[in-house]
């Protein structure tokens, strides 16, 4: 059933067609309405039990919180939390993915000067991310796409559903284990198929397994058969860990076979040398006698003119520096108060919305003073009128929340009212401390006790 808009999303977001699917949702392509620019957005449905939008929305927050936006990234993006049964995230859209490109090629593989050239961008956008304090957790072709234009040999990573944050700002997070597989079987490390947490060692292993899916077309563990699940997972793993590295990169590059020894020996809490990484590749291909030009497989050396150069890397400051980094003066861009990820974002959601509730109930119940089951003119007047809200708007709040128009307000009204009606410059005051200045209410209209003789005079606030 096609994508309904409603809310502000409608009226900013013109939906041209569908354009892909995966297990969070929907992807459309669509016209921005302001700016008229081409928009890619991504929907998924409000009663998921999964939600990851939200998350990856705050992925992308913390990619754009520099002086620029960088390079190999799909920002800004924009989130809509309700645009009907669905909520949706609005980025800039981007050419084919990578798998499209291996599709195009011969023999459905790349060459090693177009793996070398693409298997550089790959190192530096995930060491940026890691730079962040997350790590990916789903490496795969798909999730690394083309720009346009004059960046369409541009490397973009795209897809951080199920990101994580490996660092909370201030320490590294502890190792967990007996971990279900996260992310794609054909590409995920070692560690991951042995439940172990993530961590940047996992994104670098399972990028060295895609660069040799590029080289080979298949993977010794691609096609395995089995009854379930996670008897496929276990297999791919058994094969993967029995393979042996010089069968599976032999005929190619060195540099792809040490690259995986190193990711694989990396340490869970490890830092690990991306400069050294980018340089294997980068001496690899200076030796075969490459020239840069991005004539990538796919364009059978017909390039486009144009092209915007990839640039200079400059490595960022990765949370393990921070110390020093602000010994020299210079800023970290570290994960402090980053959510884990998606499931613990979606566990707060759920709590705060019961915290929410809770509280709401507390107060409905403090309000209804003669415990009815509804709050009367007098009674939600008796509150108000404590907390400064004038008779008028008192009056005028109270017909809007007796929606049934019966003289007093029931829970539901009572909700609907306090969720969307309350001016947010006097929500808190109205129901803060669940209620408690029903009791000040209260206190003003009751006599006032006599103090005794020589009591001592109140202490000022």
């Amino acid at each position: 059933m096609p994508v309904k808009l409603s809310g502000p999303a409608a009226a900013k977001i013109e939906l041209t067609k569908k354009i892909g699917a995966g297990c969070f949702g929907e992807v459309y392509k669509g016209i921005d309405i302001v700016t008229k620019n081409e928009i890619a957005i991504k929907f998924e449905e409000m009663r998921s039990s999964a939600p990851q939008l939200a998350f990856e929305y705050d992925v992308s927050k913390k990619l754009q919180e520099g002086a620029s936006i960088p390079q190999g990234f799909a920002v800004p993006c924009q989130f809509f939390e309700n645009c009907g049964k669905h909520c949706a995230l609005v980025m800039p859209l981007l050419g084919p993915c990578i798998e499209d490109m291996i599709m195009k090629c011969e023999k459905n593989i790349f060459t090693p000067k177009t793996t070398l050239m693409i298997a550089e961008q790959i190192i530096r956008r995930l060491e940026f991310l890691h730079s962040l304090g997350i790590v990916h957790r789903d490496i795969k072709p798909e999730n690394f796409m083309l720009g346009r234009g004059p960046t369409e040999h541009h490397v973009y990573l795209i897809d951080f559903g199920l990101s994580r944050a490996y660092h909370d700002g201030s320490k590294h997070r502890a190792i967990r284990t007996k971990l279900s597989l996260t992310g794609t079987a054909r590409y995920a490390s070692i560690n991951a198929h042995n439940g172990l947490e993530q961590s940047r060692r996992d994104d670098l292993e399972a990028s060295g397994y895609m660069m040799m899916y590029f080289l080979r077309g298949a993977m010794p563990w691609s096609g395995l058969a089995a009854r379930t699940k996670q008897e496929k997972f276990a297999r791919i793993a058994q094969v993967k860990v029995s393979t042996n590295l010089d069968e599976l990169c032999e005929g190619h590059p060195s540099c792809f076979k040490q690259y995986i020894i190193d990711t694989r020996a990396l340490q869970y809490t490890e830092r690990p040398d991306y400069n050294k990484l980018r340089t294997m590749f980068k001496e690899a291909f200076d030796a075969a006698g490459y020239v840069e030009d991005y004539d990538y497989d796919w364009y059978k050396g017909k390039a486009p003119k144009g092209l915007a150069p990839i640039g200079d890397w400059v490595c960022p400051i990765q949370p393990d520096d921070a110390d020093e980094a602000k010994d020299k003066g210079a800023a970290s861009t570290s994960a402090a108060g980053f959510s884990g990820d998606a499931c613990e974002k979606a566990n707060a959601r759920v709590t705060k919305k019961s915290e929410e509730l809770t509280r709401i109930r507390q107060t409905f119940d403090k309000w209804d003073i003669d415990h009815d089951g509804g709050i009367d003119k007098e009674e939600f007047r008796k509150v108000l009128l404590a907390i400064n809200i004038s008779e008028e708007d008192i009056s005028s709040m109270f017909d809007r929340a007796d929606l049934n128009h019966d003289g007093r307000i029931n829970y539901e009204e009572f909700m609907n009212w306090i969720q969307g009606d309350v001016p947010e410059s006097v929500k808190e005051e109205v129901y803060m401390l669940h209620g408690d200045h029903a009791d000040e209410a209260a206190a003003k209209d009751a006599p006032a006790a006599a103090a005794p003789k020589d009591a001592p005079a109140p202490a000022a606030a």
